[in-house]
């Protein structure tokens, strides 16, 4: 994967996240007649991807990062399917969990093939550069 690819990729996914977030409130209201669980659901899916991402990454060092995004992709698309048939809070739940464990998958696949092509152009200053804007990254969350 190129640099060029890698960036239309991970705008497209932006781009589609930014897409399909309004209909999803939509779907929270629609199953349990107010926006609270909306709270319930985003909680399940950033604790589901905390716990997943360590596995993830070490998933990735025997897989590899593009297997990974590919099944990203694909499993992301199937699940979005699903969220039209969703009647009852417990089911957006699921697809929450679901979509935590995708969610690791992508973030850590992304850092991942962003740092490999750097490192192949210049590895010393590229990966100090990447390790400082990831470190206040964490800083700032």
């Amino acid at each position: 994967m190129n640099y060029r690819r890698f960036v239309l990729y991970q705008g497209t996914i932006g781009m589609a996240s930014s897409m399909i977030f309004p209909f999803y409130i939509l779907v929270l209201k629609n199953t349990g007649n107010n926006y609270a669980q909306f709270g319930w659901a985003y909680g399940l899916f950033a604790l589901t991807s905390a716990l997943t991402y360590p596995v993830i990454g070490r998933l990735a060092d025997q897989i590899g990062d593009k297997v990974l995004l590919l099944v990203y992709s694909w499993a992301m698309a199937l699940l979005l399917l699903f969220f039209p048939l969703v009647e009852e809070v417990w089911q957006v739940y699921l697809l929450q969990i679901m979509m935590g464990v995708l969610g690791a998958v992508q973030k850590n696949s992304e850092k991942r093939c962003l740092l490999v092509m750097l490192i192949k152009e210049r590895p010393g200053k590229k990966l100090d550069n990447i390790m400082s804007g990831l470190l206040l990254e964490r800083q700032l969350q």
